[in-house]
């Protein structure tokens, strides 16, 4: 199945990536297992797509775009173990599970298994510098049942 969240790096959220001071004011998503999965490890595929907006009215995607059409920022994530919590300021190393390199791409992602956890983990998608603005599609592909929210 696919979950997918549509949100944005604007203003206060568009915090960069962790060499920064206001990373941590990037949107931030809770993942977790729900039912019987949420007792196994699951296996997820994540991906992050810049420039793309979901137009409700429309029922539909909107702004398609390659990196040939715009500017595309270089953009990553991080995958935190953080007890479903926002994570602060600061990454300790024992919570980083994973994530991606930054990219000049209109879409990265990463594959990995999750161990279980009942209060999930924390998926924080950024830009490489603070202050670049873009709508954005975090989308998790697993055939577990999961949630995914905003933190």
């Amino acid at each position: 199945m696919r979950y997918s969240i549509h949100s944005q790096w604007r203003g206060y959220s568009a915090g960069g990536c962790q060499d920064y001071d206001s990373w941590h004011q990037n949107p931030q998503f809770r993942l977790r297992a729900m039912g019987p999965d949420a007792s196994l490890p699951i296996h997820v595929f994540i991906t992050l797509t810049q420039g793309v907006s979901f137009s409700r009215t429309t029922a539909g995607f909107k702004n398609f775009q390659s990196s040939h059409d715009s500017q595309m920022f270089y953009i990553g994530m991080r995958i935190l173990k953080t007890r479903g919590r926002r994570a602060a300021y600061n990454i300790y190393l024992h919570e980083s599970v994973g994530g991606t390199d930054y990219v000049n791409s209109r879409e990265i992602s990463c594959e990995m298994v999750l161990d279980p956890d009942p209060k999930g983990y924390t998926i924080v998608p950024t830009t490489i510098h603070p202050g670049e603005e873009a709508p954005f599609v975090l989308s998790v592909f697993t055939k577990a049942s999961v949630a995914l929210e905003a933190l």
